[in-house]
């Protein structure tokens, strides 16, 4: 374990500079595979992950700091550097990504703590089974709390507008994957479903591009009156 774990660290480390420097290390990797003898593959992946590595290395990193009292250097490098976040992401979405974008990554047990982080890795190939494409984030001097093997949100800054028009996004309806999305909109003390045209989304938020005027009142999806029903808005307290 303490030997994969090494590698896994110096490949990932390697996978980056070579991205920077315009370098195939998978295509490195595979011509160093040919050698019939002495050698190992190892490949890039998410972190140093899973349930003997770090785990095992670490454990063994303490004992001999605690007993010996100097530390396993391999295994305390290995730990060290900024840690990488790995999302697949829809290939919809690829065009909206790039490398140096910022981000926000939040760990699922601890939702309010949220860390910045950037871009620095999308993938070449999109995965044809899963039509999703392999985006790496890096969060600097990530805190302790956030632990390799966790499950993670990420929110990628894409865009940024000033002045833009918004609903919660429990407000529009995008059941319909061949139709435009809608929104139930009180118009002429009626509700009618109007089209929209979205734009920038959050994590609880849409930008609306066209369908709608600042003012208007949309109403909430869940609970709402039918589409035609009379109604009649009151004013806010």
């Amino acid at each position: 374990n303490t030997y994969r774990h090494i590698n896994i660290a110096l490949v990932n480390e390697m996978a980056r500079f070579c991205h920077e420097l315009d370098i195939d290390l998978w295509d490195v990797i595979r011509c160093a595979s040919s050698k019939p003898f002495g050698f190992q593959a190892f490949y890039p992946g998410p972190g140093v992950g899973g349930h003997c590595i770090p785990i095992d290395p670490n454990y063994l990193s303490y004992r001999v700091q605690a007993k010996l009292g100097y530390p396993f250097r391999f295994v305390e490098l290995a730990r060290e550097g900024d840690l990488l976040v790995v999302a697949q992401v829809d290939e919809r979405n690829l065009d909206r990504l790039a490398e140096g974008q910022s981000a926000l990554v939040s760990a699922d047990a601890f939702p309010s703590q949220r860390l910045p982080a950037r871009v620095v890795f999308i993938a070449p190939a999109v995965d044809p089974q899963t039509g999703t494409v392999e985006v790496r984030v890096e969060v600097p001097e990530p805190p302790a709390t956030l632990r390799q093997d966790m499950t993670v949100s990420i929110d990628i800054e894409v865009g940024r507008r000033e002045r833009a028009l918004v609903l919660p996004i429990d407000a529009v309806d995008a059941s319909d994957s061949a139709g435009p999305s809608t929104v139930l909109v009180v118009r002429e003390g009626r509700v009618q479903r109007v089209p929209v045209t979205l734009g920038l989304r959050g994590v609880d938020r849409v930008e609306v591009l066209e369908g709608l005027n600042e003012g208007e009142a949309v109403l909430p999806l869940a609970g709402a009156p039918a589409d035609g029903a009379r109604v009649r808005v009151a004013a806010a307290e």
